[in-house]
């Protein structure tokens, strides 16, 4: 009877303190990506990618769960705007691809330091019909990302 009534304390006790350990550990991990912003990918059949300026270096781009995060750094302002743009042309492939160019709209002219970055941008919105993948790719950055989706 004493080891029956020990096993039905101690094993209650041990599963719920494994249990609390697992969402602390969930809480850590979620709260590091949740301090970076997700943008949309901005889709814009007017861009002109003709004469887009190469103003950013792409350092590394991954893709999980139609997120794109991408490291990067230009010569600009703490305060610009930074987004993703996509001119809505995808290049006749299997799979598809489309090109994706980082913008910016200055905040304040008057300085020029190096800044890198680290941002995240969601992909749902370019989407290629009828197929589950995407070749993304950036000017100036030689891998190219497998979007699945």
């Amino acid at each position: 009877m004493n080891y029956l009534s020990l096993i039905l304390i101690v094993v209650p006790f041990l599963m719920a303190n494994s249990c609390k350990s697992a969402k602390n550990v969930e809480k850590t991990k979620s709260s590091s990506t949740s301090q970076i912003p997700v943008k949309k990918v901005i889709v814009n059949k007017n861009f002109d990618y003709i004469n887009y300026k190469k103003e950013f270096t792409v350092k590394t781009a991954t893709i999980a769960d139609s997120i794109l995060t991408i490291v990067f750094s230009y010569v600009g302002c703490s305060d610009d705007e930074i987004n993703m743009e996509f001119n809505g042309n995808y290049l006749k492939s299997l799979p598809p691809k489309a090109s994706l160019y980082i913008t910016k709209t200055s905040g304040n002219l008057e300085c020029g330091k190096q800044i890198e970055k680290t941002m995240l941008f969601n992909l749902s919105s370019i989407q290629y019909p009828n197929t589950k993948t995407l070749v993304i790719m950036f000017p100036n950055y030689e891998p190219k990302l497998m979007y699945n989706y």
